[in-house]
């Protein structure tokens, strides 16, 4: 498993939207999803790096909401919280100090 606050960074994932990453749910479980959108700044006034990395799957085939493993070549596999939005979009949010 890879460092989470080194490897899953916008600098890192800017470059792999459109590309596929391998998600693992709690259960084994295994879909394939998108990263389809980076949202910049969310949290606003805190010091430090904030964002939303938005995935998106077949219908109805996105893993449950809670920790998973996310995998990719660039950045290897690092545990994220998963959190659907809808029957095909699920989405990572990311804070940490700078």
């Amino acid at each position: 498993m890879t460092d989470p606050n080194k490897d899953f960074c916008l600098s890192i994932l800017k470059p792999l939207v459109g590309e596929l990453f391998k998600v693992t749910d709690v259960e084994g479980g295994v879909v394939n999803l998108w990263l389809s959108e980076l949202e910049e700044d969310v949290i606003k006034g805190f010091e430090g790096e904030s964002f939303i990395a938005s995935f998106k799957g077949e219908e109805n085939a996105l893993p449950p909401e809670g920790t998973c493993q996310i995998e990719h070549e660039k950045i290897g596999c690092c545990e994220v919280m998963l959190s659907p939005s809808s029957a095909t979009i699920c989405h990572v949010v990311i804070s940490r100090l700078k």
